[in-house]
């Protein structure tokens, strides 16, 4: 189980996730194309997950959250800051909407 959203990044500019949970929490940010470009289980300290990153060209990416053991699900607040602002939105770049099986359409 998990759930995603999209988010546009400048080339350069810097992305920081943060998700918090009592449940040991787990984040991937993936490419438009859906390679994994990095994961984190723990790194926000105790059960929660962090990842800061930085892109080299400007595109969209996936964010998906979700738990580290499987079958396991539960509430958790996921935050994000970008250096300079950015916007995010769920599941695809074209409208914002939830559907969490549905693949976006390559932009």
């Amino acid at each position: 189980y998990y759930n995603r959203w999209w988010i546009f990044l400048n080339a350069g500019q810097q992305l920081t996730l943060n998700m918090t949970s009592s449940t040991d929490a787990y984040l991937e940010l993936r490419s438009i194309g859906g390679s994994l470009l990095v994961s984190d289980d723990d790194g926000g300290g105790g059960t929660n997950s962090r990842i800061v990153y930085t892109p080299t060209t400007s595109d969209f990416f996936e964010v998906r959250s979700t738990w580290f053991a499987v079958n396991t699900t539960g509430s958790y607040t996921l935050s994000f800051a970008t250096s300079p602002n950015s916007l995010m939105a769920p599941e695809t770049p074209q409208a914002p909407r939830v559907s969490i099986e549905t693949p976006p359409a390559s932009p």
